[in-house]
């Protein structure tokens, strides 16, 4: 398999195709275009843990690099601007269905 053969990178968590399915959490490899925002969305339920394996983001006027990690808690919003093509991996946990609101 390769990561192209998964939904929008995302390869663990409760739904298909993934190498593991698990309701603990959700992992995923998302590749961003440089110029790409967040949407604004949250989620209720779970936590999003963000690392950026290259590229570069702005949040809140504050600048991540390859290495840095960015936390959304429930109920924050995603407001993020990537400035480079960026790859983050992404864990989300628990992996809850549904959990995504604008």
């Amino acid at each position: 398999m390769k990561l192209g053969d998964f939904y929008k990178g995302w390869l663990v968590g409760n739904f298909k195709p993934s190498i593991i399915e698990t309701k603990d959490l959700d992992l995923g490899i998302l590749h961003l275009k440089s110029g790409e925002c967040g949407d604004g969305h949250f989620h209720k339920e779970h936590t999003e843990y963000n690392m950026i394996i290259s590229g570069l983001a702005m949040i809140n006027d504050k600048i991540y690099h390859a290495g840095d990690f960015f936390i959304y808690k429930p109920y924050e919003k995603s407001y993020v601007k990537y400035l480079e093509d960026t790859i983050l991996l992404v864990i989300k946990s628990p992996s809850t269905k549904n959990d995504k609101f604008y």
